[in-house]
């Protein structure tokens, strides 16, 4: 990447505020081309809008596993690589609710461990066959 080349920076959970607050932050420091996937299409085009019209975004659900890979094999094939790698995936739920609701605490627990584990593997094996890049990883006491 060159001086003038954009910073690409795909944002796994692309609604996350903070998710979104790190990659303009990126932004300060020269022109960052972000690729956004969530699971709500009209979030998403929202930040992507709020970002700039050189952003894209796509659909994934961090529970269905088994798409993990060929959704972030595509996004970097499309973008042709990524030097930075947000993973910001998570949901929150209420802890008595939780506490109270075995089924909806494993459903918190299998998108904030499995599924954000599911997409780091897949993201490290990405920057693994390119050969460079970074990761930035949030975590969550949801769940």
């Amino acid at each position: 990447m060159s001086a003038s080349e954009p910073r690409r920076v795909l944002l796994f959970g692309g609604t996350s505020e903070i998710g979104l607050a790190i990659v303009r932050r990126l932004a300060v420091d020269g022109p960052v081309r972000a690729f956004l996937l969530g699971r709500d299409r009209d979030g998403l085009a929202r930040a992507a809008a709020s970002l700039g019209p050189d952003t894209e975004y796509d659909l994934i659900d961090a529970d269905a596993v088994d798409a993990h890979e060929a959704t972030v094999d595509g996004a970097f094939e499309r973008s042709g690589g990524f030097d930075v790698v947000v993973l910001a995936v998570g949901v929150l739920g209420a802890q008595a609710g939780l506490d109270a609701d075995r089924s909806t605490a494993i459903e918190v627990m299998r998108v904030n461990f499995v599924g954000a584990g599911s997409l780091l593997l897949a993201a490290m094996a990405a920057l693994r066959r390119q050969g460079s890049g970074a990761l930035i990883l949030l975590s969550t006491v949801a769940g």
